[in-house]
């Protein structure tokens, strides 16, 4: 009787997943017939391309979802000089996106390179609307970090990209690269969790485990080890 519950409750969820694909197919070749029509019309182009992405990476489709943020992305380069503020948010998100999904094809230099081009777009934004694009900039810069030294620590604030971290090859560590990365994300941490700490705190102490990884891995051990103490107070706390 159990076995067909789960059965039945997968195949709902399956089945709600391919309609939402389904829908998002519809937006999609509706803002290729406008955006042939009319160059005003890319960026809601670019818009239902990377929600096109997210609904096939959903279905575990991550190489077509790629080719779908690449196309993106590519529109996004186009024409972001000339109208930053209706392209660059979407550019960013495209990038950081298709870092996680290159992440779960182990295509991990790739990766890197994606999340850390977006990581400089939202820090490049952050001073023109912090309260929504401060989060997506700690997103990136602990994603990024986290790729780059492949730590399998739990970050449940980071939601289901990180989850597919886990399932990562094993790659070079780049720490040295990393460290001030892992820095900038205590630091914006920090600060958010000053001004609202039962909100924040607990994403500080994720930062500062990051950050106490890094630190170990480059034999600053003292370092690490009050990153980590400093973290476990901030759980204990909470």
């Amino acid at each position: 009787m159990k076995g067909k519950w789960w059965w039945r409750v997968r195949r709902t969820q399956q089945d709600r997943l391919a309609k939402d694909l389904d829908g998002a197919e519809t937006l999609l070749r509706t803002s290729r017939w406008l955006a042939a029509r009319s160059s005003r019309q890319q960026r809601s182009l670019v818009s239902a391309l990377i929600g096109y992405a997210q609904r096939l990476a959903d279905l575990g489709r991550h190489e077509e979802a790629v080719d779908a943020l690449d196309e993106a992305i590519s529109i996004g380069r186009r024409n972001v000089g000339d109208k930053p503020a209706e392209y660059e948010t979407n550019l960013g998100m495209g990038l950081y996106l298709r870092a996680f999904f290159l992440v779960e094809l182990q295509r991990l230099d790739e990766a890197i390179t994606s999340i850390s081009e977006s990581s400089v777009i939202f820090r490049r934004l952050l001073p023109a609307d912090p309260a929504r694009l401060e989060p997506q900039l700690i997103l990136a810069l602990v994603n990024r970090q986290r790729v780059a030294t492949e730590s399998d620590l739990d970050a449940p604030n980071l939601g289901f990209a990180l989850c597919i971290l886990g399932g990562c090859l094993s790659v070079a560590e780049r720490n040295d690269e990393a460290l001030p990365i892992a820095e900038e994300s205590v630091r914006i941490r920090r600060r958010l969790a000053q001004a609202n700490p039962q909100k924040y705190e607990s994403e500080l102490a994720v930062s500062l485990r990051n950050l106490g990884i890094v630190l170990s891995r480059l034999n600053r051990e003292a370092e690490a080890c009050a990153a980590t103490e400093e973290a476990d107070v901030i759980d204990r706390r909470n």
